[in-house]
């Protein structure tokens, strides 16, 4: 629960609000102060280095009393509050770019710390085949001990949670928008089962209302509290790619269910994954195999009568429902021909920077779409070679990929659309 007499919480909140949600900057102005605390003395005895008038003037126009009142408001409304520095605070996303620095949820979040969790997303529009898949898997993991994080839309998302709490097992819904704000629409009894079999959670302010910028930023949260993210069912164009492109940018381990359909263009976005290195999921022990070792006394193998395991038969993907070691990488394919692939690949690539407008790109942008256009590289790559800080980059990666200019790879490597 809230603890309203905690003073950094009640700092967490005037720096939220002076910056609002999902805004990186906070980050970067506070930096050098070794807390939240120190950092707002410090602006109110005229600290303003690092910081734009409009800064400066939203930091000092904030209160402390304003940060009161929404603690205040969250507790008769019973919504916890969690600050950044605070012990329940989930330390897997103190290890991403732009952490949330106030979450606020229904139900408590301390148990994440001590949770292995895995991230599902998918299709709004779901087929029959990937939400029996979906129901199979989420169960079966959940019977297993492990936590079930997903984004709380219609499709995957829901079939997701509803398979975790059926099961018996937890699932946190990660929102795009506040907790009081109603969407979907109708969906207050979901978000209350949800908060009683583990937690509901948003960094925005509760009456907020979301938008496509709001659901992308909460993408890199989903992502940042799983251990690895498991895409079903996937177009081209799927908001599910934006959490794989986080989860990859973190360092996370990137699952995939195969297509039902190879020419259909509902797959064709999980297709590509595929082929960028995710790995493929046949059976939920796929995905119990890698955490095991690391997570013993809360993972269990058991079977559900009911599940796509075993409804599977004799199906050659499948094997005992006993860990004997962990799956070693695939050997990597080799290609023929590569000196013909890469000149027409490189073609391309310069045909696409020109269709790109770049007078609507800011320098940096336009440097980062010119080394693009020569061959993909990793993000360490393009750091070094435009000389600047790799949190920088990731920021205006982040910022080409949502306009649709470059695609994340697998490896934290980059290429233009």
């Amino acid at each position: 629960m809230t603890n309203l007499n905690n003073d950094e919480i009640l700092y967490w909140a005037w720096l939220t609000i002076a910056f609002g949600p999902a805004n990186e900057r906070k980050w970067a102005v506070s930096a050098r102060f070794d807390s939240v605390t120190d950092f707002y003395d410090a602006v109110h005895n005229g600290f303003s280095e690092g910081m734009t008038a409009d800064e400066v003037k939203h930091l000092r126009s904030a209160s402390l009393k304003q940060a009161q009142g929404l603690l205040n408001k969250c507790a008769e409304h019973g919504i916890n509050v969690c600050g950044y520095s605070d012990e329940n605070y989930p330390k897997s996303l103190k290890e991403i770019y732009d952490p949330p620095s106030l979450l606020f949820s229904y139900g408590d979040i301390g148990f994440l710390n001590e949770s292995a969790t895995i991230g599902v997303v998918g299709a709004r529009k779901i087929t029959d085949y990937s939400h029996n898949v979906t129901d199979s898997l989420c169960r079966n993991l959940a019977q297993s001990g492990i936590v079930i994080v997903s984004g709380f839309a219609m499709g995957v998302d829901s079939a997701a949670h509803n398979a975790a709490i059926e099961a018996g097992g937890k699932t946190v819904a990660v929102l795009g928008s506040g907790l009081e704000y109603d969407y979907p629409r109708g969906s207050a009894e979901l978000k209350k089962l949800i908060s009683e079999h583990g937690a509901v959670i948003s960094e925005y302010y509760p009456t907020s209302a979301g938008n496509h910028l709001s659901f992308k930023a909460r993408n890199r949260i989903l992502s940042g509290l799983s251990k690895g993210v498991l895409v079903v069912q996937a177009s081209k164009t799927s908001g599910s790619l934006n959490t794989a492109s986080y989860a990859v940018q973190q360092g996370k381990d990137l699952y995939v269910v195969p297509p039902h359909d190879i020419f259909s263009p509902e797959y064709a976005g999980a297709a590509q994954l595929i082929r960028d290195g995710a790995i493929s999921v046949f059976s939920h022990c796929d995905i119990l195999y890698e955490y095991y070792s690391d997570y013993p006394h809360k993972i269990s193998f058991t079977k559900d009568p009911d599940a796509f395991v075993d409804r599977s038969g004799t199906s050659m993907f499948f094997a005992a429902d006993i860990p004997i070691e962990k799956k070693s990488e695939p050997a990597k394919r080799a290609h023929s021909n590569d000196g013909a692939k890469k000149d027409t690949v490189a073609e391309n690539k310069a045909e696409k920077a020109k269709q790109i407008d770049m007078s609507a790109l800011n320098e940096v942008q336009k440097k980062i779409i010119g080394e693009l256009e020569k061959a993909p590289a990793a993000a360490d790559e393009l750091a070094d070679k435009l000389d600047i800080d790799v949190s920088e980059l990731f920021t205006e990666l982040t910022a080409l990929e949502i306009e649709g200019h470059v695609n994340s790879l697998a490896g934290s490597r980059y290429e233009l659309a």
